[in-house]
């Protein structure tokens, strides 16, 4: 009683009850020694699955209100870096890990892609697809114009941005020396849930793709390695891999070059991705097929294919967020001749050109690969596995589930480019392009898988 705290005390009371009441609704906190912390507001996961956005201001040396502004929206998530000093408290800014800092402390599971109830259930729903076209427009380089197999220069993944009606398609361009990733918009089409066809009317006539479905960018992630292999999008993150260039020739006499480089990108703005600035070198070992999640500790777990993804590498974090480097370091080599099979499916490990992780509620690890068989001559297949990476460097593979998808004449090939996408915690999706494009246009089909539904 009598006893009156300052504006300055109250304001930084109500600021450090905004940061707890935040981090218990899906924020991860990242303190580092240096005493900096990177809020990072990835959003609320919702009952859907999904993160909204909630966006947090904190004033400058605790002079103000301290949360100033909440708010939730369905589709748009947004990253904020907040910076601390030991003087001043919270203050807006631009934080990065620098290196030498602690960046691997443990923090909440981020909201950049949700978590499935039932994993195997939705692959098991996979059933027929729809088709629908992006417009190449203006923007389309030289090539990609071969017309029949072998192909050195082709399509070899695409991926859905979280939550948004972008897609990114990423090819082998020999013509210009360049790995490409290609950015296309489906304005026509919702930004969440299936897109489904857009080449069909309402009255069920069929018709051309909408002009505003087009591609909108093209990438050239580097021109050494102008092969552009696996990709996964997480979120507002987008990863890919570039390996040596390799022709026809050389790769029939087994010539090919085994390099490549993994490349980061920030998607935030899906329409003009930019390039982070760091890597994860491979000196002796190509990047066919990448995937990504995040542990429960907030460190990344990356892992790259190899020559059809006979192999994979395993990478661990140090750090807990992919806006700076975050330290990856190689900790398990995992060989096919390991593979585990459950009751009813067969021990083969296909040519897998495609591999994308999906976790479950309950924290069990899955990935999905794609291939077509006898060397792309074959039948479209999409293999589940279990993953238990719990003790990266002891990583077990199980082979749980298969499911033959047949594309639409001529408008796919998952020897090509295949990729998946979580759309909710209940519904998966996998997307298919074929090696070339037709009629001036990239044909995409989209598979949908339910839980329930199969």
């Amino acid at each position: 009683k009598g006893v009156h705290p300052s504006p300055t005390a109250m304001a930084r009371g109500r600021a450090l009850v905004a940061i707890v009441v935040l981090s218990v609704i899906c924020f991860s906190v990242h303190p580092s020694v240096a005493g900096e912390a990177s809020i990072e507001a990835l959003g609320v996961c919702s009952a859907a699955g999904g993160c909204p956005k909630v966006a947090v201001e904190l004033d400058q040396g605790g002079q103000g209100d301290g949360l100033a502004l909440l708010q939730h929206a369905a589709m748009d998530r947004h990253r904020i870096k907040a910076q601390r000093t030991p003087q001043e408290g919270f203050s807006l800014g631009e934080s990065s890990t620098q290196p030498g800092t602690n960046s691997s402390l443990p923090s909440t599971r981020v909201c950049e892609q949700p978590m499935m109830n039932d994993v195997k259930a939705a692959f098991e729903g996979l059933g027929s697809s729809q088709v629908f076209r992006v417009n190449l427009g203006r923007l389309f380089p030289n090539g990609y114009d071969k017309g029949y197999m072998p192909y050195s220069e082709h399509f070899q993944d695409i991926q859905r941005q979280q939550d948004e009606n972008y897609l990114y398609i990423t090819g082998s361009g020999e013509t210009e020396n360049k790995a490409h990733v290609f950015v296309a918009e489906l304005a026509s089409r919702p930004s969440t849930g299936a897109m489904g066809s857009n080449t069909v009317s309402k009255w069920g006539a069929p018709m051309n793709p909408p002009r505003k479905d087009i591609l909108k960018k093209v990438l050239r992630v580097e021109g050494e390695y102008w092969h552009a292999g696996g990709a996964t999008s997480f979120g507002n993150y987008l990863v890919v891999g570039a390996e040596a260039g390799c022709s026809t020739t050389e790769r029939l006499f087994g010539q090919c070059s085994l390099e490549s480089r993994i490349h980061f990108y920030d998607t935030s703005d899906p329409q003009s991705p930019k390039k982070l600035p760091y890597i994860v070198n491979r000196k002796t070992a190509s990047a066919g097929a990448v995937g990504l999640t995040q542990q429960k500790d907030g460190k990344f777990l990356l892992m790259v294919g190899r020559v059809d993804s006979e192999i994979l590498d395993f990478y661990l974090s140090s750090g807990t967020s992919l806006a700076s480097d975050p330290h990856f370091k190689k900790v398990k080599t995992w060989y096919k001749e390991a593979l585990l099979a459950a009751p009813g499916q067969s021990a083969d490990f296909g040519q897998y050109q495609n591999l994308h992780f999906v976790r479950q509620k309950d924290d069990k690890l899955f990935m999905v690969g794609t291939y077509r068989t006898m060397n792309g001559l074959g039948s479209d297949m999409a293999e589940l596995f279990s993953v238990d990476a719990r003790s990266p460097s002891r990583v077990s593979i199980k082979k749980v589930a298969s499911k033959h998808l047949s594309c639409g004449s001529g408008t796919c090939n998952f020897q090509a480019g295949a990729g998946l996408y979580v759309d909710s915690e209940t519904s998966l999706i996998i997307y298919a392009t074929n090696w070339e494009p037709q009629d001036n246009s990239i044909f995409v089909n989209e598979f949908v898988g339910k839980a329930g539904s199969g």
